[in-house]
């Protein structure tokens, strides 16, 4: 069984469950990041759900989502008022305060694929004219960071990804360094973004989303082997919420090299 609950909210919610099964919480970003995760939005949560979902029912457990912002995601989860997080990645730096404690990681539940999104009349033009990359606020365009400390490209900020993805679709920036998914899912959802792709000859990143804990690393091995003796299954969530991977999503877009 699945919960969704504010913060304020997680320690009634976990109450109201089945006091017969283990209940965990688990914190996550408090962005739209369909079709990965959304859990502002409990009609529409995204792939992670219905993963836990169906682990959940494997294993007779309870899971409490709450949506948090990334900063104090991370120390929830130190703090323990989670009990596990996600997304998180070994890679990202994310070490606790108190440095006495382990940080456990799940294998990564899916690989994500860190784009630059251009108007299809700038595809293929290479570096050379590419002046301006908007993102996301809280989000680090890694693979770009040099060229922007070197002044090459101008870093314009925005609320979010649709936002981003507006101001390329009217030509007022070069791109969006957007998750390929997430914005074929806001193109596909919002008629006035047209005329918008990938450019894989621009600069792009491909990670693994893992869950991590302090607390738990028992409940991460369980995961990990229902995702490992479940491959069907996972794959049939995959192509209900059409997650492709990187490798497969660069070879279809790709373009030649500028």
């Amino acid at each position: 069984m699945l919960l969704y609950a504010p913060l304020h909210g997680v320690c009634q919610q976990a109450g109201a469950a089945d006091s017969r099964k283990p209940v965990y919480v688990i914190g996550s970003e408090n962005i739209g990041y369909y079709p990965h995760y959304d859990f502002m939005n409990s009609e529409q949560p995204g792939y992670l759900s219905s993963l836990l979902k169906l682990f959940a029912e494997q294993y007779n457990l309870e899971l409490v989502f709450v949506a948090l912002p990334n900063k104090r995601l991370h120390l929830a989860l130190e703090q323990g008022v989670v009990d596990l997080a996600y997304p998180d990645n070994p890679n990202w730096g994310k070490k606790p305060v108190n440095r006495q404690l382990s940080k456990f990681y799940s294998q990564p539940i899916t690989q994500v694929l860190g784009g630059t999104i251009v108007h299809t009349r700038q595809k293929g033009k290479g570096l050379r004219e590419f002046k301006s990359l908007v993102v996301p606020f809280g989000f680090t365009p890694i693979k770009w960071q040099q060229r922007i400390d070197q002044n090459e490209v101008r870093l314009v900020q925005v609320a979010d990804a649709l936002k981003a993805l507006e101001l390329v679709q009217r030509q007022r920036v070069s791109g969006a360094d957007i998750e390929f998914h997430v914005a074929m899912h806001l193109i596909d959802t919002h008629p006035q973004l047209t005329n918008l792709t990938l450019d894989p000859g621009l600069p792009y990143d491909i990670v693994g989303f893992s869950i991590s804990t302090y607390k738990h690393p028992e409940l991460l091995k369980q995961l990990d082997a229902f995702i490992a003796t479940h491959p069907n299954e996972i794959l049939e969530l995959k192509q209900r919420y059409g997650l492709r991977s990187p490798k497969n999503i660069l070879e279809q877009q790709a373009s030649p090299s500028p």
